[in-house]
């Protein structure tokens, strides 16, 4: 039995780390332009690098990554999310700009400047490629040591022209150079993908706790858990990042860390530590509340010591918060919502801001116990909890996108569709799903613009 649950920890773990996302199985090129014909009246074009995408329609509210295989492919969706572009770039998209085409992991960045499109290949290529809505090829570039993949996990770009990427993983080696080293937030140029020499440590968050050997069950101590860096959302002056706080190995003694963001001062580049209310763990998905300029939502997956599928100890460190970050970057509580205050529903994957303290967000289904995956609405402030939707099976239901005035989008890996609800008062009304991208892939994340 210890092994069978071992097995679904690493599974679990897995599937933590890096969900798969790609492109177009048949390698075609969708998305290429082939070139256009000259003006009618002759007229040279204006000076500037040419497309080598079709320019996105001025439609396009939301990105849509599907992936398996290895491969991955983005469209677009509009704000009543119905198809404005089916496939826009895929593996096998491969103008001569581009030096590597989209793996298998890939996201778009939570936060990036309007009228560009920002993409992110993780676990295993650590590479950002960026490009412009009219189609214009903007950079590309590579975030990793040769040695070991330090698993991007979001990027933003600050005004002024800097940009800086998260790196969840930690070079094992330590890395002589500093841009080797990983659990940090490593500087770089929007235009040319190149790494500044900027880097913010979050390693100095890192920390020893004790933990439990997943062979024995028996207590130990000095387990290394990292900052593992994930989602960024700029506040003012201030990156508010979320931090896992994970142990250094993922198959040996199992730990996690108190929850927790980074909060770093653009100016200076200075980190300080904001600890979570509630004994909360593993909360790396920050995301801003929709129609605020200060508030940000943290959402905490929870963690178990004891193995997947160990309901009590997770439920006690699974919930959401609300932070307002004031504009001398302290952030303070607004709200916030616990499972194991209310033995509520192991919730807290793939969360997304409904706006104030209304969130959607799923609760995984229990492979053992054969309970499928659940679409929560939950109101920080009350505690209250409602079903807005159920999925056919376990992880099946993947990040979400939400727009003041639009339906509610939710990718349902069993459909093999993106479900659609409409917001009345505290209720929701499922609607028509739409299709999007190759049949072939799974849809695996929706992001605004």
């Amino acid at each position: 039995m210890r092994r069978m649950t071992e097995r679904k920890t690493l599974l679990f773990l897995a599937l933590a780390v890096a969900l798969a996302g790609c492109g177009d199985d048949d390698g075609s090129t969708t998305g290429v332009m082939d070139g256009g014909d000259p003006p009618a009246d002759g007229a040279m074009p204006d000076a500037g690098p040419d497309p080598v995408l079709a320019a996105l329609p001025d439609t396009a509210t939301f990105g849509v990554v599907s992936s398996g295989d290895g491969v991955a492919s983005v469209g677009f969706l509009d704000a009543n999310g119905d198809v404005a572009v089916d496939v826009w770039i895929d593996s096998g998209t491969m103008p001569p700009e581009l030096t590597a085409t989209l793996g298998g992991d890939v996201v778009l960045a939570t936060e990036t400047p309007e009228g560009t499109v920002t993409l992110l290949d993780r676990f295993g290529a650590d590479l950002i490629t960026r490009f412009t809505t009219g189609g214009v090829f903007i950079g590309q570039g590579r975030f990793t040591p040769e040695s070991v993949s330090l698993n991007l996990q979001d990027a933003v770009i600050l005004p002024g022209g800097r940009g800086f990427v998260s790196r969840f993983g930690q070079n094992p080696e330590g890395g002589a150079a500093t841009e080797d080293r990983g659990s940090d937030l490593i500087g770089f140029d929007p235009e040319t993908l190149v790494p500044t020499g900027e880097r913010v440590d979050l390693g100095v968050f890192n920390l020893m706790v004790d933990g439990i050997d997943p062979e024995t069950g028996d207590p130990v101590s000095d387990v290394p858990v990292l900052a593992r860096p994930g989602r960024i959302v700029r506040r003012g002056d201030t990156l508010v990042v979320g931090l896992a706080r994970l142990p250094e190995g993922f198959t040996g003694p199992r730990a996690s860390g108190p929850g927790a963001v980074a909060l770093v001062d653009t100016g200076d580049l200075g980190a300080t530590l904001f600890e979570l209310p509630g004994g909360l763990a593993n909360c790396d998905q920050v995301l801003p509340v929709l129609g605020s300029a200060t508030d940000v939502i943290v959402s905490c997956k929870g963690y178990s010591n004891l193995g997947f599928g160990e309901e009590t100890e997770t439920r006690d460190t699974v919930g959401i918060v609300r932070l307002s970050i004031a504009a001398t970057g302290e952030a303070s509580v607004v709200s916030s919502w616990e499972a194991a205050t209310a033995d509520g529903p192991l919730a807290g994957w793939n969360t997304l801001s409904l706006g104030g303290d209304v969130v959607a967000t799923v609760a995984f289904g229990d492979f053992v116990a054969e309970t499928d995956d659940e679409l929560l609405r939950i109101d920080l402030s009350t505690g209250d909890v409602s079903v807005i939707a159920t999925g056919a099976g376990q992880f099946v239901l993947s990040q979400g996108a939400f727009a003041e005035g639009g339906p509610l989008l939710v990718p349902d890996g069993a459909m093999g569709a993106i479900r659609r609800f409409s917001p009345a008062g505290e209720s929701f009304t499922e609607t028509a799903a739409v299709t999007i991208g190759p049949p072939t892939l799974t849809i695996r994340s929706i992001a605004a613009l």
